[in-house]
């Protein structure tokens, strides 16, 4: 059956048929079916400081009814799950309601201290006789500092350090934050950014140190949302060395001098240098102020200088 379309508030009289053809009538009113305006597009934004506190940042859009509008004295509050898939207010006795801005998000922002990390989120719009609505989406408040792996910085003047990384357990800014910072010739190259946040979980120590150091710097992972770690990393960078010793000997210093031409087997140069030697590791060598002559047993160490 065709009719032409009811206005709001029309009285109509519906009527059922029964058994036996008995009647039933009953009046009802038309009222206007205005869709909800459901907010969308919810994400968590970087931390905002507001004096010695870091407030978390949520932004949604404003859902449109009608078309594009939003009736005025439309309303937002951040709701939380409960634990049981509902969504309650963060605090029933001060709801934490959003405002819109020039940009014309919805924002929140959540005192420190109110959540914790990991709770589920979802914006909640009202307006003046509608029911409330939900946004579709939800996120999870993300309050935790990045996890840094990285280990002592071990190497040797001149010579290029080689197998060593910085990790994180998310994408992240890293950055050296103490007044020490990393010996000169060496720095921490990027990995490959991560597509959501354009940020990289990995970063590689390239070059070679140009002066020898014995101290601790301190670096700092900061995620995307301002989530802060820092991590004291040991920094040892020994005198140049010379590769490549021939046969055995207790770890310890030893002073020996070099031919200037390094594969004769006799003494004929003058340079004298301070050699520890490590079993393990390359030989470390380090030149005297005041050279001497001092046998050098070639038969037992057959040193080749790095040039």
């Amino acid at each position: 059956i065709k009719t032409d379309p009811l206005v709001k508030d029309t009285k109509v009289v519906a009527t059922s048929f029964g058994k036996e053809n008995a009647q039933a009538a009953n009046t009802m009113t038309v009222r206007e079916r205005v869709p909800s305006g459901i907010p969308t597009d919810v994400k968590q934004e970087k931390h905002e400081k507001d004096g010695d506190k870091t407030n978390a940042i949520v932004t949604a859009v404003p859902g449109t009814i009608s078309g594009d509008k939003v009736p005025a004295g439309t309303t937002y509050e951040l709701v939380k799950n409960d634990g049981s898939g509902n969504f309650v207010p963060v605090d029933a006795d001060n709801p934490l309601m959003g405002t819109v801005g020039e940009d014309g998000k919805i924002k929140f922002v959540i005192p420190e201290g109110t959540l914790p990390h990991d709770t589920e989120l979802k914006v909640r719009q009202t307006s003046p006789n509608q029911r409330p609505s939900d946004s579709k989406e939800s996120i999870k408040l993300d309050l935790q500092a990045p996890k840094i792996e990285a280990g002592d910085i071990n190497g040797y003047v001149g010579v290029e350090v080689k197998d060593y990384k910085v990790t994180t357990d998310e994408p992240a800014r890293l950055t050296t934050i103490s007044e020490e910072k990393l010996p000169a010739g060496l720095s921490a190259t990027p990995g490959t950014n991560d597509s959501k946040y354009q940020l990289p979980k990995e970063w590689t120590l390239t070059g070679a140190a140009q002066e020898e150091a014995d101290k601790t710097i301190t670096i700092q992972a900061e995620d995307a949302f301002g989530n802060i770690a820092t991590k004291d990393v040991k920094v040892t960078i020994k005198p140049r060395i010379i590769k490549n010793p021939k046969g055995e000997k207790e770890e310890g210093y030893a002073r020996v001098t070099f031919a200037a031409d390094p594969m004769k087997a006799r003494l004929e140069g003058t340079t004298v240098y301070d050699v520890y030697i490590d079993n393990e590791n390359p030989v470390q060598i380090r030149h005297l102020e005041k050279p001497s002559l001092i046998l050098n047993d070639e038969s037992k160490y057959n040193f080749n200088p790095t040039r």
